[in-house]
């Protein structure tokens, strides 16, 4: 019980395999390749990633890195896409970048069925105004009869 609360309490420090595992895995170039090419690259079994992936510590580690790896890469990305817009029709590339790094919104439309409030139907009768939720028939020649 003791070892586990360590263990929870502790930065999970990976061993020399996990390592190039996450470098493997952060690398934009190998983004695409399964777990079976990554093990075959750092030379360990898919089996043994498959085991790694089930420790809670792991997976938050590998998180964590490739996350400030993608903080990392955000200002040479917005350089590119900066030379990119210059570009005749780089205004959509620019504006990608731009939402992707939460530096713009696009207009939000909302389709949807817009109900006018239930307010009460108001007529005259007798100059005194009478609310009712229903239209109903008036006495007299107030309703055209």
């Amino acid at each position: 019980m003791k070892n586990e609360i360590e263990k929870k309490n502790k930065e999970f420090i990976p061993n020399k395999k996990q390592l190039q595992y996450a470098n493997i895995y952060c690398d934009v170039k190998t983004r695409y390749d399964t777990d079976t090419e990554r093990a075959k690259k750092i030379g360990t079994s898919r089996m043994s990633i498959h085991r790694w992936k089930k420790d809670p510590a792991f997976v938050s580690w590998l998180e964590d890195r490739a996350n400030k790896t993608i903080e990392k890469a955000k200002g040479i990305l917005m350089l590119h896409g900066l030379r990119e817009s210059l570009k005749r029709g780089g205004f959509n590339y620019w504006k990608v970048l731009m939402e992707i790094n939460g530096l713009y919104t696009p207009n939000l439309k909302i389709d949807a069925l817009i109900r006018p409030p239930d307010l009460p139907f108001m007529y005259y009768k007798d100059d005194k105004a009478i609310e009712d939720k229903e239209v109903k028939q008036i006495e007299g020649k107030e309703n055209g009869k």
